[in-house]
């Protein structure tokens, strides 16, 4: 062998010296490779042109680590049976003659970090806590069946799931106090099954670790994304719930003693002080080991906008995880500003509801559909019911009583405008328009529910507040109470209850539905949301009554509509059937004929309508002559 040329020294146990001679030694150039015996306590300094081949398990490596590094070796691994954690951190081919040939074939040596947890190596990952939401990423290869199997087991613990405290510090002294279910903390992605999906920009020398934390807000959120990932659904996003940091050192506490996991041996302490030793390490690289185009980092990386903080954080430690999610302090304050300025009783109020009552009215008598929705984008009732809705989840003393006053307002201004301009126009008739605010149903219950989460999530959601003007025309607010003033300025007890029942089923709808969607984004605690929502749904409930039976009324009907609609009577055939009275049951309807109806032939159409349906009608019946 000539001076300078490069060797191999494959350090091994000494019970796999057979093995090593048998089928490693004879991968090497011949005469250029040797067993070396591993010992760890006793020294050994390779020439500057040999190279060291570790053939060992995990553990031996871990050992041998701080040596090579201190000693300045270059080194290269080879995949044996007990390197189970290191093989992915470094980049090991499986195959023992591809990783010698990768070794073999490029002698020169890579710079890599050397990754530490309270001094001792750290190939995989440090785990502290609970992980286990990571885990679908590594059942991606799994089938349906084992992928369902898994998805089971998770969501059966979640709602046992709490959030602990923990105080982490990175290399640059910054400090947060958070909670969260575990961390995982790795030298780069590549390095754990959890963590291969979740960083894109990760490699073994860029002079940083790469940390997860994991908090989830509510169980709808953690199982919300345990389904989703099982599915493959949203493949390569990280969760909404966790935490990432990259940083070249980080400090673990938490509360006591801590227990954790090295490559997954189970240690604990106070405190978890995990370093970055940057590019300390020589390593023959393989193929599978990614390496950064830009050199060593120099500047901390953090995405931490998820992670409970502050309140949200005292709020989530040591209690079970809430079934809801929570809003952040930001989308609190944004929102409550809103809401509080729509609670206000202004000038611009009075006069916006002023106007839209009176072109409602207006719109009534002229029996006009377009001057109808005009007045309803007008009206600035909303507002305030949404407000209330609010008020009433969060129980918050200041904005119920400040909405019901608005709205109480708004109500007096709106009937009082409709009776006024009722006394002096000169028109008693109830049209289309009237006609159809006097017999609300269940219908217009869902209507107005529908409304009410429309109109709250449209106020959470500054993306899609557009969309407020649609939820004005879906809901009518004005209309009803307009169809109430004429109610009273024609002493109608019929158009003042119909409308009046068609305003409180309106209101009792988008309060409960504005207060259970707001409830439903974190607005508002879960307890203190069903003592503030039952008032809403206690009224739901009485106005639930008379609009059932106004709807099972309809409903029967349009079955005698479908029912006598073309029926053949015998002298004709009956057209335009119209219910006008259920109790005792009117029918207004046309009959075509080609011949005159006496009396008796009138009769017996009666008779013929009266068997189809098997009651007694009072019938009212328009003969048309068929040419």
């Amino acid at each position: 062998m000539e001076a300078g040329e490069t060797t191999w020294s494959v350090l091994a146990q000494v019970k796999d010296r057979e093995q090593v001679e048998r089928d490693v030694l004879p991968l090497f150039p011949e005469g250029r490779a040797r067993f070396l015996r591993f010992a760890p306590e006793e020294p050994f300094e390779p020439r500057p042109e040999e190279r060291v081949i570790a053939f060992l398990d995990d553990t031996d490596l871990a050992l041998l680590w701080p040596r090579a590094t201190g000693g300045g070796w270059t080194v290269g691994v080879l995949p044996h049976p007990g390197l189970l954690r290191a093989s992915a951190s470094l980049g090991v081919a499986p195959d023992l003659e591809e990783a010698v040939r990768e070794i073999a074939a490029d002698p020169r040596p890579a710079p890599i970090d050397v990754l530490t947890c309270n001094g001792r190596v750290v190939f995989e990952s440090v785990v502290v806590g609970d992980t286990s939401a990571l885990a679908p990423r590594v059942w991606a290869d799994a089938n349906w069946r084992e992928r369902l199997t898994h998805l089971g087991k998770s969501l059966s613990g979640v709602l046992r799931l709490q959030l602990r405290p923990w105080k982490l510090t990175t290399k640059a002294e910054r400090v947060l106090d958070t909670a969260a279910l575990g961390i995982v903390v790795v030298e780069h992605r590549g390095a754990s099954l959890l963590t291969r999906a979740y960083a894109d920009d990760s490699t073994c020398d860029d002079g940083q670790l790469l940390a997860l934390v994991l908090a989830p807000r509510s169980v709808v959120s953690l199982a919300r994304y345990l389904v989703r990932a099982t599915l493959r659904w949203g493949k390569g996003r990280t969760p909404p719930f966790v935490g990432v940091l990259r940083t070249a050192g980080l400090n673990i506490e938490g509360r006591g003693i801590v227990e954790y996991w090295i490559d997954g041996a189970r240690a604990s302490s106070e405190r978890l002080e995990i370093l970055v030793a940057p590019r300390t390490l020589s390593l023959l690289p393989g193929s599978r080991l990614e390496r950064s185009p830009h050199g060593v980092a120099t500047k901390e990386s953090v995405r931490l906008a998820q992670l409970p903080l502050g309140e949200a954080r005292a709020e989530l430690i040591d209690a079970p995880l809430p079934f809801l999610p929570r809003a952040s302090t930001e989308d609190f304050k944004e929102l409550y500003q809103v809401l509080r300025s729509q609670a206000e009783s202004s000038r611009s109020f009075v006069v916006l509801m002023v106007l839209s009552s009176l072109l409602a009215t207006l719109g009534l008598f002229a029996d006009s559909a377009p001057v109808i929705i005009g007045a309803m984008i007008l009206a600035p009732l909303m507002g305030p019911i949404v407000s209330l809705g609010m008020g009433l989840a969060r129980q918050d003393p200041k904005l119920m009583p400040q909405a019901a006053r608005t709205l109480s307002w708004g109500l007096l201004v709106a009937v009082a405008c409709a009776v006024g301009l009722t006394w002096i126009t000169p028109l008693e008739t109830i049209n289309d328009e009237i006609a159809a605010r006097l017999r609300p149903t269940l219908l217009d219950l869902g209507v107005a529910v529908i409304s009410g989460v429309a109109a709250a999530y449209a106020h959470a959601r500054e993306e899609v507040a557009k969309s407020l003007a649609g939820v004005a025309i879906a809901v009518a607010l004005v209309p009803p109470l307009a169809v109430v003033g004429v109610g009273l300025g024609w002493a109608s007890w019929t158009v003042f209850s119909g409308a009046a029942l068609l305003f409180l089923t309106n209101l009792a709808g988008i309060v409960l539905a504005a207060g259970a969607t707001f409830l439903t984004l974190g607005f508002a605690p879960f307890r203190r949301a069903t003592r503030g929502l039952a008032l809403s749904l206690v009224l739901v409930g009485v106005v639930g009554v008379p609009l059932a039976l106004s709807f099972v009324r309809m409903v029967d009907a349009h079955r005698i509509v479908q029912q006598l609609d073309g029926l053949d009577v015998g002298h004709g055939r009956l057209e335009a059937v119209r219910v006008v009275a259920d109790q005792p049951l009117r029918l207004r309807a046309n009959v075509l004929t080609p011949v005159d109806l006496s009396s008796d032939a009138i009769d017996s159409i009666d008779a013929a309508i009266e068997a189809a349906l098997g009651r007694a009608v009072d019938l009212e019946l328009t003969v048309l002559h068929e040419r």
